[in-house]
């Protein structure tokens, strides 16, 4: 190899013969993945409406399920690490003005019934929202999650102070 250094161009075939060794010899290692019949990573699609918009109240990490959903259904965080509502940030206002202008199908992205009940309470204080029919369950190699329907009840009661 240091003979092959010394050459201008020695260096660059040195390099290459290096690269295609290490490429050939290189194994994909297996770090305890399971496999999964499901398509996209594991994700069953999960189909609701078009111009849907789906909402995690719940501060769950969810954003994952993203995958589960058509392109064209935006997902909305409003309490999360980062998200609170009342909070007077630049991202958690953007996030109020989007949900409250939607005019279309609403829901709510959670893991299970109990979550999805502890985020009730900021979806119809924070955004008039309130449940609107049974959940479908969202199937995925890393867990289950529920997409229960909102509606769009009232003006919401707690106002932002923003």
């Amino acid at each position: 190899m240091l003979l092959l250094q010394k050459l201008p161009r020695g260096q660059n075939i040195a390099l290459l013969i290096a690269l295609l060794v290490v490429s050939a010899d290189t194994k994909r290692p297996n770090w305890g993945r399971m496999r999964s019949t499901a398509p996209l990573a594991g994700i069953v699609a999960v189909n609701i409406p078009g111009n849907s918009v789906v909402v995690i109240a719940s501060g769950e990490p969810l954003a994952y399920m993203a995958l589960a959903l058509p392109g064209d259904v935006p997902i909305i965080a409003v309490a999360n690490n980062l998200m609170t509502p009342g909070q007077c940030t630049q991202l958690q206002q953007r996030a109020r003005a989007r949900l409250l202008a939607h005019e279309g199908p609403s829901w709510s992205l959670s893991t299970d019934a109990a979550n999805d009940k502890q985020a009730q309470p900021i979806l119809r204080g924070n955004y008039g929202l309130v449940p609107d029919g049974a959940c479908l369950e969202a199937d995925s190699s890393i867990g289950k999650a529920l997409l229960c329907p909102y509606r769009r009840a009232a003006t919401p009661t707690l106002l932002s102070k923003c």
